[in-house]
């Protein structure tokens, strides 16, 4: 297990997978994240980090993450493979 340093965390993210089964329905989904009025609830929840919890910049340890990369990439493509 890597460890807690060792970890990017890139909280609030939305991605769309190219050639999904229903990207119509992904890209809505996208809009709709993005209204202002939906991002002031999901905050209101405490469901969308804000800049506030986190004021120090992410400093990555990048020596560790190009050493590890070509492991995480073929991981990676062991779960998303077509």
């Amino acid at each position: 297990a890597p460890e807690v340093a060792d970890l990017m965390v890139l909280p609030n993210t939305v991605a769309l997978v190219r050639e999904c089964p229903h990207p119509e329905a992904a890209e809505r989904l996208f809009a709709y994240l993005q209204q202002p009025a939906v991002r002031q609830r999901l905050e209101s929840a405490g469901a969308l980090e804000t800049a506030a919890l986190h004021p120090d910049p992410l400093h990555p340890e990048w020596s560790t993450i190009l050493r590890d990369l070509d492991r995480a990439s073929n991981r990676l493509r062991l779960l998303f493979r077509p």
